[in-house]
């Protein structure tokens, strides 16, 4: 069904957050993101095709829909042990709780890294004293994760629904920032190649568009509700409104330079590259 397309992204979602964390990476490890990336992606992806494969296989899929956890129920069929349930469930969550705490992370980096390049207020950049995690990003983000399910149903559900949203606009603003630079950059240093190179970020672009086109167009039958229309605007009322504290400052030059870092010091030809060792 089109309307499941605005939940396809949870299946792969967050394994993003290796790109995230590379910032905190030096040396060798630092220089293996690009590999941690494709790798993470083709288990997830693989795990998930077996497993829905196993589902299908031991259960008809109109029986599959009606139940709440049929990866359970195929378990305890096969062997017999309705304590394999149990197991299954609690296993489930604590993966659930491994995922949001490194979408916690990522989100609270990502906020430290806006404040670095001075495109939110600077006051989010400051740092934890003994433990130099930057403690007001950790709070900020935390606030939402805490207050969101006490909201009740009614905004709750609508909360995924934009959270699919705001994670294929990411996906999008990524992809396009990619073939900006690649066109407006091509000398840039690349520690990390991109297989498949300009064509993988069109086809990127393409296939997240349409994800969004399912989500946002009215006549989709994935579309959003009124309120999650409302909630979607109200996230972007946010965010133009951090954006506005900004360090107005720092100017064109001097942000480039942030963002970049090293990475403009002796701009090499246009190919992917490895960082050597000195």
């Amino acid at each position: 069904s089109a309307s499941l397309l605005s939940l396809l992204v949870f299946s792969v979602a967050g394994w993003e957050t290796v790109s995230k964390a590379a910032a905190d990476a030096t040396g060798p490890a630092a220089r293996k993101a690009g590999a941690a990336l494709i790798t993470g992606l083709i288990l997830v992806t693989g795990i998930l095709c077996l497993v829905s494969t196993a589902v299908a296989g031991c259960m008809p899929w109109r029986e599959a829909v009606g139940r709440t956890a049929p990866f359970a129920d195929v378990l305890v069929s096969i062997t017999g042990l309705p304590w394999v349930r149990l197991l299954f469930l609690v296993t489930a969550f604590v993966g659930a709780v491994g995922v949001m705490n490194s979408t916690l992370y990522s989100s609270a980096q990502m906020l430290y890294g806006l404040s670095r390049f001075a495109l939110v207020s600077r006051k989010f950049a400051v740092l934890h004293p003994k433990y130099g995690t930057p403690v007001r990003c950790i709070c900020f983000t935390a606030a939402f994760v805490v207050l969101t399910p006490f909201t009740g149903k009614l905004f709750f559900i609508p909360f995924i629904n934009v959270a699919s949203l705001t994670t294929i606009v990411m996906w999008v603003m990524s992809f396009a920032a990619v073939l900006w630079l690649r066109k407006t950059r091509s000398g840039l240093r690349r520690p990390v190649s991109m297989p498949g190179g300009k064509v993988t970020a069109v086809l990127g672009v393409l296939a997240s568009v349409f994800l969004a086109g399912n989500i946002l167009l009215p006549m989709s039958p994935g579309a959003l509700s009124g309120l999650e229309y409302g909630l979607a605007a109200a996230l972007a009322v946010l965010g133009w409104v951090l954006y506005q504290f900004r360090d107005r400052s720092v100017g064109a030059a001097e942000q480039e330079k942030l963002i970049f870092g090293g990475l403009l010091a002796g701009e090499l030809p246009a190919t992917p590259c490895k960082i050597e060792e000195k």
